[in-house]
């Protein structure tokens, strides 16, 4: 009860700021400024939230999708756990495939379902955890497989092979955003690379004058790294 009531008085604190603007700006602690149809709870648009090629979550961010489907996992090691993140989840989930506007606008990809993105972490890595099991190399497989995926998307994105304009997005025909030659761009991928964000900052690196940021960049991501995989490697001790 301690506990539920300290959660609760947290969530308080940390929204009060929404609450507040909400107060100034409409007069009122609680609304939904875009308008009472923003949000169509009759019309779910689960299918499309999914598997659309309108930035489905699937075709637009493969960890996601995975990682949710890793998600139930959790339920043989954590069943409390496991009831409290579905519920979020599910909440927040359900939300975004209500909206009128599920596909978020003009941005790329399932911009909203971002704030899930510790939930996908966990069901990923449950999901590498138990293909491991089956076979050492199927998480390779299967890393190696949404990496290629995403790296064809962002440059056919880059060219304007896939258009930024949601309606022409939907006019396209599914089977040429997943089958056309277009779909493996391979021809794009070295001037891509050599276009890159770490590609550009290396050559200016080379250059005299001025603090590179990837000077700054590469340290933190190699702590970060480290950190990660050191954390893995207590967990592996404390599990023996």
């Amino acid at each position: 009860m301690t506990g539920g009531a300290l959660a609760a008085g947290l969530l308080l604190l940390v929204f009060s700021p929404q609450l507040l603007t909400w107060k100034v700006l409409y007069g009122t602690w609680v609304t939904v400024p875009q308008g009472t149809d923003y949000i169509e709870p009759r019309r779910l648009r689960l299918m499309d939230f999914l598997f659309s090629h309108l930035r489905g979550v699937l075709p637009w961010s493969p960890a996601f999708f995975f990682g949710m489907l890793g998600l139930p996992l959790l339920w043989g090691r954590n069943r409390r756990l496991t009831i409290s993140l579905a519920l979020a989840f599910l909440a927040y989930f359900l939300y975004n495939a209500s909206h009128w506007q599920w596909y978020a606008g003009g941005a790329f990809g399932p911009r909203r379902i971002t704030l899930l993105a510790p939930w996908f972490a966990i069901g990923l890595a449950l999901l590498f955890d138990r293909l491991r099991h089956w076979r050492a190399g199927l998480p390779v497989v299967l890393a190696a497989l949404m990496i290629g995926w995403m790296t064809m998307l962002t440059i056919r994105y880059r060219l304007f092979l896939i258009p930024h304009d949601p309606g022409l997005i939907r006019k396209m025909p599914e089977l040429s955003f997943y089958f056309s030659l277009e779909a493996l761009p391979l021809w794009a991928l070295p001037g891509w690379a050599d276009r890159s964000f770490v590609v550009v900052q290396l050559q200016q690196l080379f250059r005299p004058g001025g603090i590179d940021p990837l000077a700054v960049l590469l340290p933190v991501m190699a702590l970060a790294t480290w950190g990660v995989v050191a954390f893995a490697h207590r967990l592996a001790r404390m599990r023996r």
